[in-house]
């Protein structure tokens, strides 16, 4: 049983860094750096996900909730927080 543990926690932690990697790339191609620094700007990400992607999901509040000192600039971690902590999406 501590074997199959074992297993399950090595098969998260490599989604975990997968997910982060991939997470990464978006923050990239939205206007912030490979090392983590740099921002994306509230409008672009709004505008990717509702416009380029089409998802009706409600990205300005969420993006509300994280952006902590409100320059519509979303840092590193607010990027990937909102990415792994996402709104569940409507049914169709």
């Amino acid at each position: 049983m501590e074997f199959l543990n074992l297993v399950k926690y090595q098969k998260q932690l490599a989604q975990d860094r997968d997910d982060d990697a991939d997470i990464l790339s978006a923050f990239v191609a939205l206007g912030g750096h490979k090392d983590l620094t740099g921002h994306v700007e509230r409008d672009q990400l709004v505008s990717t996900i509702k416009v380029d992607f089409g998802l009706p999901i409600n990205i300005e509040k969420m993006i509300d909730e994280l952006d902590e000192d409100g320059s519509g600039e979303i840092e590193w971690g607010e990027f990937k927080q909102l990415f792994h902590n996402p709104t569940p999406l409507p049914e169709f």
